[in-house]
């Protein structure tokens, strides 16, 4: 997680450092089966190819279960990239976006 890539620059207290760990443990825990969810709809979209069975419904179907899936995998680390900004002070937050995002 990039807070705790930056923590030494953003001097994270130490229940700020326990906080964000035990959001990623938890980020982690709730990715693993959507993630799982994503490779077995990126799986049956390559089997419809295989299968030589892709027609135009099959792989939009695919397609945007492929798409739904990779949402609540993303959905899950972007939340949990707002939980992690809550627990940092506006000096933090600042100094965070200006590591992350300055520049780009």
């Amino acid at each position: 997680m990039h807070v705790l890539e930056l923590q030494d620059r953003l001097t994270l207290t130490a229940d700020q450092e326990a906080k964000a760990r035990a959001l990623m443990h938890a980020m982690f825990s709730e990715s693993k089966p959507k993630s799982a969810r994503l490779l077995e709809a990126e799986a049956k979209l390559r089997r419809l190819f295989a299968d030589r069975a892709a027609d135009d419904a099959a792989v939009r179907a695919a397609v945007a279960e492929v798409e739904r899936a990779r949402a609540e995998v993303r959905l899950v680390h972007l939340l949990t990239h707002l939980k992690t900004r809550d627990l940092l002070t506006e000096d933090q937050r600042r100094l965070y976006h200006e590591a992350r995002w300055s520049g780009r």
